[in-house]
């Protein structure tokens, strides 16, 4: 099994800032412990913010002023962004760009509620040509950042290109060895072997049905005394579980709705060669209450526990089954019409 690789990958412009709010966005480092990391939604890029009156964006229209700090809303209709950023988003990827600065300045972005940190999102200068700047900022749960201007007075435009969300998934990787381990174990659900029912021994009271298709199978008459049964017997399979137990499913169905079939054991045989045969007592299997439509196929198990010597590939097991008429309270006939033997 070859290895699954996950990456991650970000295009970003050549000048990044960042700006880290408090449990905000985290950059993966082999030094940080795993945990909750935000994940990253593009979009197709809207323009939230535009001061330029000619441009005529919805929202602010006039320049920041020197030492002023403008709060952005990103929830809802702003600026181009039509409802386009979700109230679950925790973070923007932005590309800001400035012109008209009047002085030279620095710009800071941060999301809106703690203190403005010490760091610049871009330095703009006058005469400076317009140069976009990619910036990353968390947002506050209103969805709110916020943008400072240093000095003088300036324009700047902000697009949005994507957003954070919080992580809801499971991100936890595994070994090889667990997964070829849970490989292993959900395949051994999976493993069966098939008894002819028309092969079984059958008793006083019971018969095979010699009948086409679905009617073949074994009958076990009710409304009597106990005793229809049958035998039936297989060899433990080579890829078993030593000392597991095994669990027979039976494929029946009855004329008769309302009432309970109560199918039984009597006895397990193992032998295993220079062992003398091991017997066991019965084990009880639940009675089954009728209630589907009349003829409807229904699936009945019962575990088989080892013998005092365990249980191995390569034993014969031969197992009794009797409809016993206490809590039996079908008088029609039940006909047995799969079996098959599940272990692991």
């Amino acid at each position: 099994m070859s290895s699954l690789i996950r990456t991650r990958w970000a295009a970003i412009g050549a000048a990044i800032a960042v700006t880290l709010g408090a449990g905000g966005l985290g950059i993966v480092n082999a030094a940080i412990s795993t945990g909750e990391r935000a994940v990253f939604v593009p979009i197709t890029p809207c323009r939230v913010l535009d001061t330029r009156p000619a441009e005529a964006v919805p929202g602010r229209q006039t320049p920041l002023g020197a030492g002023e700090t403008f709060t952005q809303n990103t929830y809802g209709n702003n600026g181009l962004c039509n409802a386009t950023i979700p109230t679950d988003a925790t973070g923007l990827s932005l590309n800001v760009t400035t012109t008209n600065a009047t002085s030279g300045t620095f710009i800071t972005i941060w999301p809106n509620g703690p203190g403005r940190p010490v760091a610049s999102s871009l330095n703009p200068a006058p005469n400076q040509p317009p140069t976009p700047n990619a910036v990353v900022t968390d947002i506050n749960p209103a969805g709110q950042f916020n943008i400072f201007n240093l000095a003088g007075t300036l324009d700047i435009l902000i697009d949005i290109n994507g957003y954070f969300v919080d992580h809801n998934h499971d991100d936890r990787y595994y070994t090889r060895a667990q997964i070829d381990t849970a490989a292993a174990q959900d395949a051994a659900q999976d493993k069966w072997i098939s008894i002819d029912p028309m092969a079984a021994s059958v008793g006083a009271g019971a018969s095979l049905n010699m009948g086409y298709l679905s009617e073949a199978g074994i009958n076990l008459p009710g409304g009597g005394s106990d005793g229809p049964g049958f035998d039936l017997g297989f060899t433990v399979p080579p890829d078993h579980t030593p000392n597991t137990p095994l669990t027979v499913e039976f494929l029946w169905h009855i004329d008769q709705t309302g009432c309970t079939v109560n199918l039984r054991t009597n006895y397990s045989s193992i032998t295993r060669a220079g062992r003398l045969p091991a017997f066991s007592t019965s084990f009880s299997i639940p009675v089954t209450s009728v209630t589907s439509p009349n003829n409807t196929t229904i699936r009945t198990s019962v575990n088989v526990g080892t013998a005092t010597f365990g249980l191995a590939p390569g034993d014969a097991v031969i197992l009794g089954f009797w409809r016993s008429s206490d809590s039996d309270t079908c008088t029609a006939t039940a006909r047995i019409t799969g079996i098959r033997v599940l272990y692991t």
